[in-house]
Order: C-alpha cells, then sequence, then structure tokens
C-alpha cells in the first residue's frame, strides 16, 4: 500500500438495497389503504343489499301468512318463508360484521396515516439517515510513522528483547 491510499472503502450498496426495498414496500402500503377504503365501500353495499333482502323476505311472509291464514296456502310453505327470513337476515348481520372489519382495517391510523404506511415511512426515513452517514469517500491510509510495533512506555513489554515472551 501507498502513503494515502484508502485501507477501506464502506460499501452503500446494502444501504441503498434497504432503502429502495422500503420504498417500494410504502408504495405497497399506500397502495393497500386505497384498497382498504373500497373494502368499506364494498361492505357497506352488501349491508344495503342484505337489508333489502330482510325486507323483501318479511314482505313475502306477510303475504305468505295473509293466504295461510285464508286457506290459501299449506303452513309448511309459510314455515318455509320464515326460514328465508331468517336467513336474509344472517346475511345482513354477516354483511354488517365485514362492514365493522373493514372500518377498523380502515380506520387504524397514527395522528391520521395508516399504521403500515407510518411503520414503514419510519423504517425508511431511519434507513435513509444510515445511508446519509456513509461517506461516499474512503479514510486515507495512515502515515507509516504513526504505526508502531513497539509497546508503549509503562508496558512491561517495553523493556523485552526479541526472543524473550513478552517480545510484541
Amino acid at each position: 500500500m501507498k502513503k494515502g491510499q484508502p485501507l477501506f472503502q464502506l460499501d452503500r450498496r446494502p444501504y441503498e438495497f434497504k432503502v429502495a426495498q422500503l420504498e417500494a414496500q410504502l408504495a405497497e402500503a399506500k397502495q393497500n389503504v386505497l384498497v382498504l377504503r373500497a373494502n368499506v365501500e364494498l361492505a357497506k353495499q352488501k349491508v344495503e343489499r342484505g337489508k333489502t333482502g330482510v325486507g323483501y323476505e318479511k314482505y313475502m311472509q306477510r303475504i305468505f301468512d295473509t293466504l295461510a291464514s285464508q286457506g290459501s296456502y299449506r303452513t309448511d310453505v309459510v314455515e318455509q318463508m320464515r326460514t328465508h327470513v331468517g336467513s336474509a337476515s344472517a346475511i345482513e348481520g354477516e354483511a354488517l360484521a365485514e362492514l365493522e372489519r373493514a372500518q377498523l382495517q380502515y380506520g387504524a391510523q397514527i395522528d391520521g396515516v395508516n399504521t403500515t404506511v407510518a411503520n414503514i415511512e419510519a423504517q425508511l426515513k431511519l434507513a435513509r439517515y444510515y445511508l446519509e452517514k456513509i461517506p461516499r469517500w474512503s479514510l486515507p491510509k495512515p502515515a507509516a510513522s504513526s504505526i508502531s510495533r513497539s509497546a508503549p512506555a509503562w508496558c512491561p513489554a517495553s523493556s523485552a528483547s526479541e526472543g524473550s515472551p513478552l517480545f510484541w
């Protein structure tokens, strides 16, 4: 090695790769927020469809109850209509649960930012910080006079001669 030649150079690539990876994850997380919002809207539509279904089945049950009281329908058909109302109510309940889950997922926020997005943004900020701290230059080799193999004066080995067990 020659005087002034770098001893080593820190490799920035792993840090650059980490920053690129986190930038991609951040873009994906921001896209997922849009998907979560769409899931809320979809769940709202399912709830409305469930309410409509319950209303229709109850309407049909009233008609069949009236017809059965007049003797126009058998009671087993009327019971079947009651089962349809129960099924429609269950579908509506499921839609309400889906809506609640979608709202919780979309609403998970810290200071108005989705928690996943906030987490990745924090990781990206840290990765960029570390990347900025790695110099683009390398450290020069110290002058030959600053490197010594001799022991300091206070060390017992400083008085040792070559061949002795304390010699460095």
